[in-house]
């Protein structure tokens, strides 16, 4: 599914054992179920996750390993995947 151009978040907690990131945006924002959302830290690409739950504020996604290049830690940011990040 489409999310809007702009979107953007924080990552409020992460699960590393279970690799699954929880993001302070939701439905209110535009976050879709199966989403991917891009993670980054100071411009720099940490990994994707797909959304896998979507509450009104919040939302929960699981990291995708194939993207995953560091550890995403809590205040990392989350945005849209451009189009070069979506392929």
């Amino acid at each position: 599914p489409e999310l809007p151009d702009g979107l953007k978040g924080k990552v409020v907690a992460v699960d590393p054992r279970y690799q699954f990131v929880v993001l302070n945006i939701g439905l209110k924002q535009g976050v879709k179920l199966f989403g991917e959302l891009v993670i980054n830290r100071g411009g720099k690409l940490i990994g994707k996750v797909e959304v896998t739950q979507v509450e009104p504020d919040l939302s929960i996604g699981s990291v995708l390993q194939k993207w995953k290049k560091e550890e995403i830690v809590e205040g990392d940011e989350a945005a849209v995947a451009t189009p070069m990040a979506k392929q």
